[in-house]
């Protein structure tokens, strides 16, 4: 948009430079001319040009889109539930430092109990944060999510379980509450910018979109979005299972590790 506009200013200002240009040659030779009504009507072709309303993105007809409203609302829920994966590894850390953990090792609980209590309030603090979300930003920004709210739950569940398995990896490989807190900051931020909640990942050339297929956050933000447009819950059978393996195989990993580390 900016360099047709440089274009066109341009264009407009040779134009009028040559056109006046001759008329005043052409007065200097004696030929009648009314410089008046010539400027006059240069003036107005050049409004008519200037003012021209121009089509710079289209859509083809038959496919539906959501609005950028729809979107980037749908891209920070995808993001805010990613910073679960942070917190989620700095509670376990906190809980070795505060000798909590300890005391829970104490009890006739098994370590495999106490690794599924974290998982558990992972993913509740991960509902409760959603279901706030979604709710303010359709009452109060009026975002349409689309008619179905069984679908948006439905995807929103293995969406959860799939972070909160990236939860239990960042406890699993960090060593301290600090180490978890810049991993989990920093993996936050790549998978937000490769999942397309910075982005849309139609402008990522194809091999970073190739990439985003193997990331949790935009299976769910292309599900949210094509819920919105109205999509059969047979698409939809395809990212769950995708977000379904991503938390199991996290889960584990980590729970591998986490057994070694906390026994």
């Amino acid at each position: 948009m900016i360099e047709t506009f440089a274009q066109l200013s341009q264009a407009i200002s040779n134009s009028t430079t040559t056109i006046m240009t001759e008329a005043a040659l052409l007065s200097e030779e004696g030929d009648m001319l009314d410089m008046v009504a010539i400027q006059n009507e240069l003036i107005a072709s050049i409004e008519s040009v200037a003012y021209e309303q121009r089509t710079y993105v289209s859509e083809p007809a038959e496919e539906e889109s959501v609005s950028s409203m729809q979107y980037y609302a749908a891209a920070m829920a995808a993001m805010f539930l990613l910073f679960n994966s942070m917190a989620g590894g700095k509670s376990f850390h906190q809980e070795r430092r505060s000798e909590t953990l300890s005391r829970l090792k104490m009890t006739p609980i098994s370590i495999h109990t106490i690794l599924v209590g974290k998982f558990i309030g992972t993913c509740l603090f991960a509902w409760i944060q959603f279901l706030i979300f979604i709710g303010a930003t359709h009452f109060l920004l009026k975002v349409d999510w689309g008619s179905s709210i069984l679908q948006i739950l439905f995807i929103t569940f293995f969406y959860i379980f799939s972070v909160a398995g990236l939860a239990m990896v960042v406890a699993a490989f960090t060593t301290s509450e600090k180490m978890a807190d810049v991993v989990g900051s920093m993996g936050v931020q790549v998978l937000a910018l490769l999942g397309g909640s910075m982005l849309p990942l139609s402008l990522f050339p194809e091999v970073m979109r190739n990439i985003a297929t193997a990331i949790p956050n935009s299976w769910a933000l292309t599900s949210y979005t094509s819920i919105m447009t109205g999509t059969p819950w047979s698409t939809l059978w395809l990212p769950s299972g995708v977000l379904l393996g991503i938390g199991t195989v996290a889960i584990l990993i980590s729970s591998i590790r986490l057994n070694r580390r906390v026994a």
